[in-house]
């Protein structure tokens, strides 16, 4: 499952539950969390139910939780569409209460989803934003995570510097922080790094130093992943001797944990490079161990893997009609494999294409919606310029029959001064745009464009001037 950034404790409920409106969000919250592995739709349906309740009492955060967590059920259920719609939803509502956090998380989580399409422009773009928000916030464990995050969607775009910067960073910063399980992390991306340079003594160096930390943590599936990283490296440099000491421990430590597809898959890889060493019966026994558990789950890939190993195994000893015969089986089960992996590429291309036309018209509904406020803007403006206008020319006219209205000097000239400051502001507005492309915004230049629109009022204010004269002039 997803990983989840939790901003609650969870605790594990009885059955005996009510989805009653005065049930606390929190017990509802508690309550989904545990069906999104027992029942995923129960779950979706329970926080659409919370995201109800919480719009009726106003609880933003809530509401953003609903459809972040709704986003992590989407993503396991392979909902990926729905998946990003939830997570961006989430966004805007943690944004809107400044919950940076929140944010992160899901930007996060929306990266993962990218890298998983091979999207990596967009994958690594979602990360870096989240990776702002917790340098922001200092959150120190979540910035581990977030820099091998960063330095893995490099990695896989081939960027090997970049990748190896923010791996660094994760090891600075785990060191710092005494965070052991991240260096370990760190310590393995960097080895890593390095072997997919072909730096094969400096991976080896980054693997070892993993490893170590990894036995006093006591963690055997990093253990694992080590081993079988050490194993690959003494191969490609043909020390066999050494790559099949490390296989074992890998196949040993994979035993120990009894998970079958690790099992399946690292008796291949034992066998691999058992097979190196000219150990027939040992591979020969890896390799039918690995079979068997791998057609009993219905582990394709390894099948494939294990039947062409086979294959070259019955050659080697001399039984050549039965590595054909291998060969050919493996040969069936790798086209249908293929078959399948073209049908999720296109699954992924598919729904890429879907995101990206969504992404357009929604992209398409703001620009017209900006348009249609343009519009309205515009209509506003034009609005209270023929307002503004009506009032000039109302003040205009009070001066001209002032001497019929039989207005005083004092409020003659009042309505006069009036009038002239009036219209220069009004020009002022209707040039402002023109002025700040001329003036491009330095203070100087643009007192000058003002005093020259100051200077174009001068000849009205000769004419006021001359209409009120005549004004103080008795009407015969």
């Amino acid at each position: 499952m997803l990983h989840k950034i939790a901003f609650t404790a969870f605790v594990f409920l009885s059955s005996a539950f009510s989805l009653s409106a005065q049930a606390p969000l929190d017990s509802l919250f508690d309550r989904a969390y545990v069906l999104e592995t027992e029942s995923p739709q129960e779950a979706i349906r329970l926080y659409v139910h919370i995201d109800s309740l919480a719009q009726q009492e106003n609880d933003t955060l809530s509401q953003a939780k609903t459809f972040h967590y709704r986003g992590i059920v989407y993503y396991d259920l392979g909902e990926l569409l729905l998946s990003i719609r939830m997570y961006k939803t989430a966004i805007e509502r943690y944004e809107s209460i400044s919950h940076e956090v929140g944010v992160a998380a899901c930007q996060q989580n929306l990266g993962n989803i990218y890298i998983a399409q091979g999207d990596y422009k967009n994958g690594l773009q979602y990360y870096l934003q989240g990776l702002n928000s917790l340098e922001k916030n200092q959150d120190t464990a979540r910035l581990i995570v977030s820099y091998n995050n960063v330095g893995a969607a490099y990695r896989a775009q081939k960027q090997i510097p970049s990748a190896l910067t923010f791996h660094r960073k994760a090891l600075h910063l785990s060191r710092a922080m005494h965070d052991s399980l991240g260096q370990v992390n760190a310590w393995l991306n960097i080895g890593t790094a390095y072997y997919s340079l072909e730096n094969y003594d400096s991976a080896l160096y980054y693997f070892r130093q993993s490893l170590e930390m990894a036995e006093a943590l006591g963690d055997n599936y990093l253990l694992i992943l080590n081993y079988n990283n050490m194993a690959s490296i003494h191969f490609q440099e043909e020390r066999y001797t050494e790559a099949y000491e490390s296989g074992k421990m890998a196949l040993a430590l994979a035993l120990l944990e009894n998970k079958p597809y690790d099992m399946a898959d690292i008796y291949s890889l034992a066998a691999y490079y058992v097979l190196a060493v000219n150990r027939f019966a040992e591979a020969e026994d890896y390799l039918f161990k690995g079979l068997k558990l791998a057609q009993e789950y219905g582990f394709s890939d390894i099948e494939q893997r294990i039947l062409y190993r086979i294959s070259v195994l019955m050659s080697k000893t001399g039984r050549h009609e039965q590595g054909y015969l291998y060969l050919l089986e493996s040969t069936e089960l790798k086209d249908s494999l293929y078959t399948q992996d073209m049908r999720l590429e296109l699954g992924k291309l598919q729904a890429r294409y879907e995101l990206e036309t969504e992404q357009r018209e929604q992209a398409l509904k703001e620009q017209a919606l900006q348009e249609q406020l343009a519009q309205e803007r515009t209509r506003q403006n034009m609005l209270q310029y023929s307002l503004i206008f009506l009032f000039l020319v109302i003040l205009f006219l009070v001066v001209s029959g002032s001497r019929y209205l039989h207005l005083s000097e004092r409020v003659r000239t009042i309505v006069s001064l009036l009038f002239i400051l009036v219209l220069f502001e009004f020009l002022l507005v209707l040039t402002d745009p023109l002025v700040d492309r001329i003036s491009h915004g330095v203070p100087l230049y643009a007192l000058g464009c003002n005093i020259v629109i100051a200077s174009l009022t001068l000849p009205l204010h000769g004419l006021l001037r001359r209409v009120l004269n005549r004004s103080e002039e008795k009407p015969v």
